[in-house]
């Protein structure tokens, strides 16, 4: 995957994504040339501003180095002890997990992904905790944005 996206950010390649034409096409291919010209736009905008990319970038890694250390802080709190290393290399993959389109939000598949990935070391009542803390962390946001919908909604 590193290798093709290197691929992708060559001057050659790129150029001609975004010089695909999507308004002639058909509805599928020209929905899918369409996606592919945005993409070559987007690795032209990278070429062409490297900080930028290196700050979108960094910032993602702490992102996510900030998410895992949430994990690491609840996974403490309900009981639970695991080496930092096994454990910031099964949540990721429980996350993603549960983004499958499967179920409502990721709820009940994404807490059975933590109980398979976490429970050999790991009781699974404190990994069952820890996907329901998963949801929680998506559930409680989004009440607490209510309030503000209904805000912007009454706006128009």
């Amino acid at each position: 995957g590193v290798l093709v996206f290197w691929a992708l950010l060559t001057p050659v390649i790129s150029s001609r994504l975004v010089g695909l034409d999507s308004k002639r096409r058909g509805r599928i291919v020209g929905v899918v040339s369409g996606f592919v010209s945005g993409f070559g736009m987007v690795i032209k905008r990278i070429r062409e501003q490297p900080r930028r990319f290196a700050l979108i970038l960094g910032s993602a890694v702490v992102l996510w180095c900030l998410h895992l250390a949430q994990f690491s802080m609840a996974l403490r709190a309900a009981g639970g002890r695991l080496d930092e290393a096994f454990l910031w290399s099964r949540i990721p993959m429980a996350i993603f997990i549960g983004l499958a389109p499967v179920s409502f939000a990721g709820i009940g598949t994404r807490d059975a992904a933590m109980i398979y990935l976490l429970a050999p070391p790991l009781d699974q009542p404190v990994a069952a905790a820890l996907g329901v803390f998963a949801t929680l962390r998506y559930v409680l946001v989004a009440v607490a944005g209510l309030p503000f919908v209904t805000r912007l909604s009454s706006r128009r």
